[in-house]
């Protein structure tokens, strides 16, 4: 493997693993952790407070990174990351401490003096620095060049700076420029990039990944499902496996290789030697069979066609607080979500029969259309019952989410696929059943 060049900012990450609140320095060093223990040789570029300067020098001596550059200071900010939902079932809602203070004060000298060393890779995570002068930076050099797309809009202007096509242009399903910039279409996203990068790298969260080429490819490998501890970096490590492997190893295997090595980064938070034995092992694989592993592919755009029934007691007159929770996640990832209360009305007790026969046919009607039902028991409902009972008889697949732990009922732990209280094991259920119904 060659030499790797991360350009970024560095964070302090707080999040909650089991129960426990608990911090470590983010930003580039989720790339730093996977390029260390894929044993690269790699240098840091970095911008943050300077209260941080004393944990990266010793972070990066323990990453046994080459070279330490710092090109500028952030001021007014203590560059601290709040996750909500570390496991990212839903929005994970990251939250800076006083982002709107935020000041960056760059020093170009330093800038240029970090780029003296010209690796094989650079791979750049924008944010508080103007990524066209850095990009303007490198058009001398013959590294490659690598553009992760987590914050903030990114023009193709931008990334012409460079003169010549960046190689990777990396960005997410969560990201501002998948989500508003190119309106959550793949097809708008090649269209708006492919003459400024040569390729496009998308990750699609529990659906896998997707990478398309100039050449017209569109290469696709699963995503590994596992029980996680957290999912916060997890992209960062991917692209950083992904480029310090694509150069010795075809494409797909290179995304196969990122694919698995960033689901055991997400299974651990603060072992090292077990992850790099993980990553030792991973990469041991043979590159044929690497991208044969099984998991889970489930392209974006495929999720919006799967329709899901919720049965609930979705009434305005409840607290539904576990409804609302699971409805979001759904939606996040792009599951079509009905709620039939709110697609065809909340019957009351004083409408007529007709009304209520009405209602009713609707609401069966929609259970025929969509291709899974997921069940909230938010108490022992018999409407909810009957839905799952209907769906059943349809071979229609059922899902409960169970966070009081209430499945007593027959009808309920005979014909469901997975009873459940963790948000987490429903949406990878439901994942795993849409795959099987594409």
């Amino acid at each position: 493997m060659g030499s790797v060049c991360l350009i970024g900012q560095v964070f302090l990450d707080t999040l909650r693993i089991r129960g426990k609140l608990r911090v470590r320095l983010g930003g580039i060093f989720h790339a730093a952790r996977g390029l260390w223990a894929a044993e690269v040789q790699y240098q840091l570029c970095y911008l943050g407070p300077q209260y941080l300067d004393g944990l990266v020098e010793n972070e990066a001596a323990d990453l046994e990174v080459r070279a330490v550059h710092k090109f500028g200071n952030i001021t007014h900010c203590p560059n601290v990351l709040l996750v909500d939902d570390e496991r990212e079932v839903g929005a994970q809602h990251y939250e800076m401490l006083l982002e709107p203070e935020k000041r960056s004060e760059l020093s170009a000298d330093a800038l240029t003096e970090s780029l003296d060393y010209i690796p094989d890779d650079v791979l750049i995570f924008p944010g508080a620095f103007d990524l066209g002068s850095l990009l303007e930076r490198l058009k001398s050099a013959s590294a490659r060049v690598h553009i992760d797309t987590t914050e903030g809009h990114i023009e193709p202007s931008t990334l012409a700076r460079l003169g010549r096509p960046v190689e990777t242009l990396i960005t997410s399903t969560s990201t501002h420029l998948f989500l508003e910039q190119v309106g959550g279409s793949s097809t708008c996203l090649r269209e708006q990039f492919s003459g400024v990068a040569r390729n496009i790298l998308l990750k699609e969260n529990r659906g896998g990944s997707r990478l398309f080429t100039n050449d017209g490819d569109e290469i696709s490998v699963p995503a590994h499902t596992r029980k996680i501890l957290h999912s916060v970096g997890v992209g960062d490590c991917f692209d950083a496996i992904y480029v310090s492997t694509v150069t010795t190893h075809s494409p797909l295997a290179a995304l196969g290789y990122s694919s698995l090595i960033a689901a055991e980064y997400a299974c651990r938070f603060d072992d090292g030697d077990s992850f790099k034995a993980a990553t030792k092992a991973a990469l041991g694989i043979d590159p044929a069979e690497v991208s044969t592993l099984m998991g889970v592919s489930l392209p974006w755009e495929v999720r919006a066609k799967i329709e899901i029934y919720i049965a609930a007691p979705d009434f305005s007159t409840l607290y539904r607080p576990n409804i609302e929770a699971i409805c979001s996640a759904l939606a996040y990832h792009n599951f079509t979500v009905h709620r039939p209360v709110q697609d065809n009305g909340e019957v009351p007790n004083s409408a007529s029969p007709e009304e209520k026969s009405r209602i009713g046919h609707l609401d069966a009607d929609l259970i025929r259309r969509c291709r899974v039902l997921l069940a909230v028991l938010e108490y022992d409902d018999p409407g909810t019952y009957v839905e799952i009972g209907m769906a059943a008889t349809l071979n229609i697949p059922v899902v409960v989410y169970d966070p009081h732990s209430l499945a007593q009922n027959l009808m309920v732990t005979s014909f469901a696929t997975l009873v459940s209280a963790d948000r987490d094991v429903v949406l990878g259920e439901i994942y795993r059943i849409a795959e099987s119904l594409r």
